[in-house]
């Protein structure tokens, strides 16, 4: 027997970050989705949209002047963002440890740690571990069961580092705590995409999907370009 649909029946999009509907269900208890695989309610359901629609404008490199910048940009991130320094390779996400010490009776060195792709640490602010870069797939077929595991590590590493922050500064008010963010860059075989990860209540946290573009491999498609620009520099605008 054959499924038929029609013309307008919605088709995921490949090569996203991507939850099992069990994941997305224990999440949505404490996390409040605004992404290509969930939205959780009508507020980051209209963020998630909002942001699409950016995108489709370009609307982020109308926030600077393009031109100064996109020779850095394109260059690597660390040298654009002068107060932020990257580690690339597996750099270990110390925050999650800090947050496990006493279980660990503050020996850190047991302490069960989490490495990444690529890591950015503001220079400027107590080495705050602010971006987290994962790549999930080869170029010719998608890991899909790595694509969900990083999925949740970019989620558990974002809480930890607000949670982390929220131990360092205890006096600070919840407005203040909420804006802080944390980003996540996900990139499943050619498709780039930026989330932000912050608090949204007392209870709950927020994913936000800011933009997703796909990262140009060959000259013939050089005209994603501008899009994975455009991904740039609103990581950019958001620091």
């Amino acid at each position: 027997m054959y499924n038929i649909n029609p013309p307008s029946a919605p088709v995921e999009r490949p090569h996203k970050p991507k939850l099992r509907k069990l994941q997305i269900e224990a999440l949505n208890q404490f996390i409040h989705f605004g992404t290509s695989f969930s939205q959780t309610n009508s507020t980051s359901k209209n963020l998630y949209n909002q942001y699409k629609n950016e995108q489709k404008e370009n609307y982020s490199p109308k926030s600077f002047d393009l031109f100064d910048h996109v020779v850095g940009l394109l260059d690597t991130l660390g040298k654009t963002f002068d107060f932020i320094e990257f580690k690339w390779y597996e750099s270990e996400f110390i925050s999650s440890k800090m947050l496990n010490q006493k279980d660990c009776d503050y020996d850190l060195r047991s302490a069960p740690g989490k490495y990444i792709d690529a890591l950015g640490t503001l220079t400027t602010h107590n080495n705050m571990e602010l971006i987290i870069v994962e790549a999930s797939s080869g170029q010719l077929k998608e890991n899909t069961i790595h694509s969900i595991e990083d999925t949740l590590k970019i989620l558990k590493c974002g809480m930890s580092l607000l949670r982390k922050e929220a131990a360092h500064y205890n006096d600070a008010s919840l407005s203040t705590f909420m804006k802080l963010k944390f980003y996540g860059v996900h990139v499943i075989k050619s498709q780039v995409t930026l989330s932000e990860i912050s608090l949204d209540d007392e209870t709950h946290w927020k994913c936000i999907e800011l933009r997703s573009a796909k990262l140009p491999t060959a000259w013939s498609d050089r005209v994603g370009l501008v899009q994975y620009m455009e991904l740039l520099a609103t990581l950019y605008v958001c620091l």
